[in-house]
């Protein structure tokens, strides 16, 4: 099976917020034998507050004195074999990871999808952004540890064949032993035969894996609402979805992100372009 994640990004920031990802996201790194690249970014409220008030070489020394504390925890936590790159930078943090994405060759970006409520500056990281800008997939993880034993993945399929994301969804699948679940629309009346791309997906990855694989339609529009709630049905551990486009529901990208309800985990979201 050839490797398709070597490299995997995590942006950090200063406010400490994206924090409780770094964990999950080495645990993840070392299962998938990737190298993992740490970058360090300031929070825009914070560097607002900071470049008005301090002095910016100070503020610079904070960052790589930050950097170096998490060098010192996190490469301690890699397998053997694997290296840690970290990096910082200012400004424009959208641009300033997709940069570092292309130059680096990142096959996967990290985030972590708390929102940090006093951001009112912030030039939010968005998984669908990044998605497009940096042509690479991005994985929202929820706040708290990722649940490896959770063997659901979820792909919509809607009218194409989502090649690339059947590429990784396999590649995943066969890492954490996984059973993929397809899902599509259906017109009233119709019966899941007459869907065309619901078949082909489903042969492609019975042709190429020997991983189970569920088909599941329902009648309804909305395919990304129908996957989500399917998703919670029966608590799935990862959904793949394309970037947000715009115009958009609104609510759905927070209902994603933000969890169904206080009884609920938040699934984690790999955004494929």
């Amino acid at each position: 099976m050839q490797k398709i994640f070597n490299n995997i990004l995590l942006p950090v920031s200063l406010d400490g917020h994206c924090n409780p990802v770094i964990e999950e996201a080495v645990e993840f790194s070392n299962h998938l034998r990737a190298n993992l690249h740490l970058i360090l970014t300031s929070e825009s409220t914070l560097s607002f507050l900071k470049n008005a008030f301090h002095d910016k070489e100070e503020y610079e020394m904070e960052l790589k004195s930050t950097l170096n504390q998490l060098h010192d925890n996190i490469s301690q936590k890699m397998n053997k074999g694997l290296t840690l790159f970290t990096s910082y930078g200012m400004g424009d943090i959208h641009k300033l990871i997709s940069d570092y994405a292309f130059e680096h060759n990142i096959d996967l970006i990290c985030l972590s999808n708390k929102k940090n409520p006093i951001a009112i500056f912030s030039n939010e990281l968005n998984a669908s952004s990044l998605a497009e800008r940096s042509n690479c997939p991005v994985l929202s993880l929820k706040a708290f540890p990722f649940e490896f034993g959770n063997k659901n993945i979820v792909l919509p399929i809607g009218q194409s064949l989502p090649v690339n994301k059947l590429r990784v969804v396999s590649y995943l699948g066969r890492n954490f032993s996984s059973t993929i679940h397809l899902v599509a629309c259906k017109a009233t009346g119709k019966t899941p035969e007459e869907f065309t791309y619901l078949g082909k997906a489903y042969r492609v990855l019975k042709d190429y894996t020997n991983l189970p694989v569920v088909c599941t339609s329902f009648e309804g529009k909305n395919l990304n609402e129908m996957a989500l709630d399917y998703a919670k049905k029966i608590n799935a551990g990862l959904i793949v979805l394309n970037p947000d486009p715009k115009p958009f529901l609104q609510g759905f990208w927070s209902r994603l992100l933000s969890g169904f309800n206080v009884n609920n985990p938040r699934i984690p979201v790999l955004t494929v372009s």
